[in-house]
């Protein structure tokens, strides 16, 4: 019987994930100072420390959901948000675990979950006033205070905006209404 750690809580939460092929979850991203809508981890089911521990299904379904998501999340943007299409969803990959006082590294590592963060980027994010065009990429999170009030996830109260997106994605990644 495999160990349960937070990422397998968070990919068995079957009302906040959406199971894809390929032994793939997909969430919203919720860490309460790094959030912002459209800010989604696709990371795989069963523990996997790198790239090397993928099985064969999983490191080919990989690159079809990442394509698959960009489609449907495009498609929703630009339904939801008509004024503001996507310009670029970044795919960030360093798998790297927090360290958790009084756990060796051993411990953690076989925790791991092989992960990606799909980081939406909009026109209006990239012109928000005090957003630096320069750090693009994976620097948008030290900009989230900057990004339109319609796109941050401050607190549970925001939460209806990502249940809405999450849902139009369940629906349309996997055929379940």
């Amino acid at each position: 019987m495999q160990e349960v750690c937070d990422c397998c809580n968070a990919v068995n939460d079957h009302a906040h994930s959406i199971e894809l092929e390929g032994g793939w979850v997909l969430n919203h991203w919720s860490s309460n100072n790094e959030n912002y809508l459209g800010r989604l981890v696709l990371q795989t089911k069963h523990h996997r420390r790198n790239w090397n521990d993928l099985s064969l299904h999983e490191a080919t379904t990989l690159g079809i959901n990442i394509q698959r998501i960009n489609g449907c999340l495009r498609q929703y943007w630009s339904m939801r948000f008509p004024d503001d299409s996507i310009e670029q969803i970044y795919a960030v990959y360093f798998n790297e675990y927090p360290y958790k006082k009084g756990k060796s590294t051993e411990e953690i590592h076989k925790y791991l979950h092989v992960h990606v963060h799909l980081l939406t980027r909009t026109r209006n994010m990239r012109t928000a006033k005090g957003f630096d065009k320069k750090n693009l990429g994976w620097k948008l999170i030290d900009y989230i205070k900057c990004f339109p009030d319609d796109y941050q996830i401050l607190d549970s109260g925001h939460y209806n905006k990502v249940k809405e997106m999450m849902e139009y994605l369940r629906r349309s990644l996997t055929n379940k209404k």
